[in-house]
């Protein structure tokens, strides 16, 4: 509720993150957390001004192929009131994709306790640049299954995908 109704003030997404974690700091005795991504895409420009607090780094596929997007992130929210976000910007060219995604799709493990890891989850995308987006869903999920082999999964496996036209 708080990144939803920050975000809707047109706030800058750094600051978004940190008031929402001055609440979240607030009477958490119990230590929750949580990792989270936002970014605010120009819709005009394909600028993209982003945060993250401890979340997945986006994958992003476009013309030029497909590409973690590097920035390093701070930390989660909920964790130390005092915390400072950082404003990140990149330029979204139309036709890109954005994927995100919880660390449950890459740190989905199989028997031996490997990891599905960042490296076979590009190489998937690589492989499926022209599938639709449910297509790659359905694909991603299909192919961490046939890794993991029936090993049960300890962490939630959630993927979003953003096709910026």
């Amino acid at each position: 509720a708080f990144i939803d109704g920050y975000s809707k003030a047109g706030i800058k997404a750094n600051e978004v993150f940190n008031f929402t974690n001055t609440h979240l700091c607030e009477n958490n005795a119990s230590g929750m957390f949580v990792t989270s991504f936002i970014g605010i895409i120009n819709l005009e420009t394909g600028e993209m001004e982003c945060v993250n607090a401890g979340h997945c780094i986006p994958l992003i596929v476009d013309e030029d192929g497909c590409r973690y997007q590097r920035f390093e992130p701070d930390l989660f929210l909920g964790g130390m009131d005092d915390t400072k976000y950082t404003l990140h910007k990149m330029n979204i060219n139309k036709g890109s994709r954005i994927i995100l995604y919880t660390d449950g799709v890459i740190e989905a493990m199989d028997n031996k306790e490997e990891l599905y890891g960042e490296n076979r989850l590009l190489n998937y995308v690589q492989a499926h640049t022209t599938s639709s987006q449910e297509e790659l869903l359905t694909g991603i999920n299909d192919d961490i299954r046939m890794f993991a082999n029936g090993y049960e999964q300890n962490d939630d496996i959630t993927l979003l995908i953003i096709d910026y036209k």
